[in-house]
């Protein structure tokens, strides 16, 4: 499957979003610093792996990956 879950990708956009902090998304979600610390890094690994499963399905290269802003740049 080549989809986040959904809380993952909520986490995603929200850092992707501008400068907030975990400490802030935590509050705002309800949810602790660390559980959001957690998230984010298994968020940006299972990305990582979206990204080179996409890579091979399209027998592409992979030029630069950048987790932190959810894209990658493949050259074919």
């Amino acid at each position: 499957m080549l989809r986040l879950p959904k809380r993952m990708e909520t986490l995603l956009l929200m850092t992707c979003e501008g400068d907030v902090k975990g400490s802030e998304i935590a509050e705002s979600l309800g949810i602790s610093r660390q559980a959001v610390s957690k998230t984010l890094r298994e968020a940006r690994a299972r990305l990582t792996e979206i990204f080179l499963g996409i890579a091979e399905i399209l027998n592409s290269d992979i030029i630069s990956i950048n987790v932190n802003r959810g894209f990658a740049i493949l050259r074919k």
